[in-house]
């Protein structure tokens, strides 16, 4: 009965598996293994990403975690461990360890796998032939190409060695195993390859911990671990130093991963942290998000990551020179108060030191608030209280109200506020300037007797001080009510205060008919007036009227005298008038 090997097994691998025994391995000293990298940095990988019983790859930039050799008879494989993988001298633990290699570029799966399976105490090279192609390493590779018994004596193809360094505090080590060239060669591998590197709890897949990334194996996660182009004798293939997926032969600058092309995952030209391929402007670091060290899209020297408000240049600090807090055009670095816009500086248009509404670059006067108008609410230029934008008239102080204290409508210099009449200059008070109470021409304030208008002076228009109708002004002697004297045949007209009515009377002027004595009723009655005649009487009729009221009035009214009197005239009564009338006056 012929022998049938259990599937997914194929032909390939059973001839394989009959082939005779390969050579043993020569493994190299450490300085000529070939290390795996990423862009211009080794493949390395994050503390505390695996798990234990030493499936926890370890490494960083300067210190791999992957390399590969061929000596023409070989194809090696080294990985750099937290632990010893051993169980015992010529065992290693149930579990995987290995690389995974890419062949044409497409990321979404992987084509051969190269691991040492602790499971089965053997060493296999496997084919991925129904990829899950979603970019997963823990989709196991179906194929067997070559498997071969772990050897751990010495020219045997597995050994363990001490790595020399101590990523958790202890000694790290290195696992080494070597399958044959010639089923690479059978296989169909050519260079260059790429290496995806970890750890897992079987022989045909990486399942635990990925090298080159701190995520899990998963979808997706073949393109984050993947190595650079590398040949299979360890040496770099057409590298890609800069990680931008262009060989160096053909790439410009093979240490910028932003050429020849932005739009790549490695090129993160604004430094936001997002790769060119997702990026939706590659040259701005505030997208697709203003929340990243890199953006700082307010300008204040804070990067969005720590920056509370990345639109606010003002926020965290108004002390910054993007942040012109109060717009007066200094920036806050500068300016020794960035909350006045008046400072440092008064003559800019933010500064309105005046409150008149009128920026400071074009107000003629910006700590005036009545320039350049006064019909303004700020400007109250007559001190009325009342704003110019309201105020009747802004340079009047008794407008609209003089009950203000600003407002001396007056002139006695007593606000309007407190003073009870604000149009009489003698209220409150009469000594003050302003108030001529007596209509002397005296001010009040050097007045003695401002109620008095003969005090100090009687010769003022005001006082009559000898109440003879003549004001002081005209008047030759203002003590004596007889001066000026007054005449019979022409009367100045004058205001005569009788002494016992203070009653003032009006004396007309009388025209004496020629011979004399005549209207005698006038000096009787001073208070009558007459009819003028209107043309002179005849001669008969002037000595018959004169006779008759001489009779008539014998004894009251005599003819005034032209000259001295005669000395009889006394002994006989004449001039009774005087006597009768002492408050006339006689020349």
């Amino acid at each position: 009965m012929p022998c049938r090997l259990p599937r997914p097994w194929s032909l390939l691998a059973a001839l394989v598996l009959f082939a005779p025994a390969a050579r043993a391995a020569s493994f190299p000293p450490d300085g000529v293994w070939g290390p795996a990298y990423q862009g211009t940095a080794y493949v390395g990988d994050p503390l505390d990403d695996g798990a234990n019983n030493a499936r926890e790859i370890v490494g960083d930039a300067t210190a791999p975690a992957i390399f590969i050799y061929n000596d023409g008879l070989h194809f090696m494989v080294r990985v750099r461990l937290d632990t010893d993988p051993r169980q015992n001298a010529t065992n290693l633990r149930p579990f995987g360890w290995g690389i995974l290699f890419d062949t044409d570029g497409n990321f979404n799966a992987y084509e051969y796998s190269v691991m040492a399976n602790g499971v089965g105490g053997t060493l296999e090279f496997a084919q991925n032939t129904s990829p899950t192609n979603v970019g997963d390493p823990s989709d196991a590779a179906e194929t067997a190409i070559e498997i071969l018994p772990m050897d751990f004596s010495v020219g045997g193809n597995i050994q363990v060695t001490v790595a020399g360094t101590t990523f958790n505090g202890n000694a790290d080590y290195f696992l080494d195993f070597a399958l044959s060239m010639v089923s690479f060669t059978n296989a169909g591998v050519v260079d260059p390859i790429r290496l995806l590197g970890g750890t897992s709890n079987n022989g045909r897949s990486i399942t635990v911990d990925l090298a080159g990334t701190a995520m899990a194996p998963g979808p997706g996660t073949i393109a984050l671990a993947i190595s650079d182009p590398i040949n299979k004798d360890g040496t770099a293939a057409d590298p890609d130093d800069d990680g931008d997926g262009t060989p160096a032969s053909t790439d410009p600058d093979d240490s910028d991963p932003c050429v020849p092309a932005t739009n790549v995952a490695a090129c993160d030209l604004d430094g936001d942290g997002v790769g060119g391929d997702v990026d939706p402007d590659n040259n701005n670091p505030c997208t697709p998000s203003i929340t990243v060290a890199a953006c700082d899209a307010d300008g204040d020297g804070v990067g969005g990551d720590v920056d509370p408000d990345n639109n606010d240049p003002c926020t965290p600090s108004v002390a910054v020179a993007a942040c012109d807090a109060d717009g007066d055009g200094v920036g806050g670095d500068v300016d020794p108060d960035n909350n006045d816009p008046c400072v440092p500086s008064t003559v800019v248009a933010a500064c309105d030191a005046d409150g008149d509404g009128v920026g400071g670059d074009v107000d003629p006067d910006n700590n005036d608030p009545c320039a350049p108008s006064v019909a303004v609410a700020a400007c109250d230029a007559d001190g009325d209280g009342s704003p110019g934008d309201v105020d009747p008239d802004n340079n009047n102080p008794c407008t609209p109200s003089i009950a203000v204290a600003a407002c001396d409508a007056d002139g006695d210099g007593s606000p309007g506020d407190v003073d009870p009449d604000n149009n009489n200059p003698c209220t409150p008070s009469i000594a003050v300037a302003a108030c001529d109470f007596d209509n002397d021409g005296s001010p009040g304030d050097v007045d003695p007797d401002n109620n008095d208008p003969c005090t100090p002076s009687i010769a003022v228009a005001s006082c009559d001080a000898d109440n003879d109708g003549t004001p002081g002004d005209t008047d030759p002697d203002n003590n004596n009510p007889c001066t000026p004297p007054s005449r019979w045949r022409h009367v100045t007209p004058m205001a005569m205060a009788h002494p016992a009515t203070s009653t003032p009377t009006t004396t007309t002027p009388a025209l004496l008919h020629r011979g004399g004595g005549v209207r005698l009723r006038q000096r009787r009655h001073p208070r009558r007036r007459r009819p003028r005649q209107q043309r002179p009487l005849h001669a008969l009729h002037r000595g018959r009227q004169l006779r008759r009221r001489q009779r008539r009035d014998a004894g009251r009214h005599r003819p005034r005298q032209r000259g001295p009197l005669h000395p009889l005239h006394h002994r006989r009564g004449v001039r009774l008038r005087q006597r009768r009338h002492p408050w006339r006056c006689r020349p």
